[in-house]
């Protein structure tokens, strides 16, 4: 008698994304934006695996920041901006 065994394996990889909006009471305009995770990459070239962002908008108390690596070489910082946010895109 014979015997034959196969295993199959498969590889699921997760990419995670987190956000959320931060509302006053009795108001529909937010004070705090937060984006966390895995986005595509606009520059395919450069990270075709995506990469991973940090930003954070915080009109309460007028601070923008902005953290993104890329995704397969986390040690290659793409864009770091930390500033005020009445400075940012002037």
């Amino acid at each position: 008698m014979t015997h034959f065994s196969k295993t199959l394996t498969d590889k699921i990889e997760l990419k995670e994304r987190f956000e959320f909006k931060a509302f006053p009471a009795n108001s529909k305009k937010w004070f705090i934006h937060h984006v966390h995770g895995w986005f595509d990459s606009i520059r395919k070239d450069l990270s075709p695996k995506g990469v991973y962002k940090l930003q954070i908008v915080d009109r309460r108390n007028n601070w923008y920041k902005k953290f993104v690596v890329d995704a397969l070489v986390r040690v290659r910082i793409i864009k770091d901006v930390e500033e005020k946010l009445s400075d940012h895109h002037k």
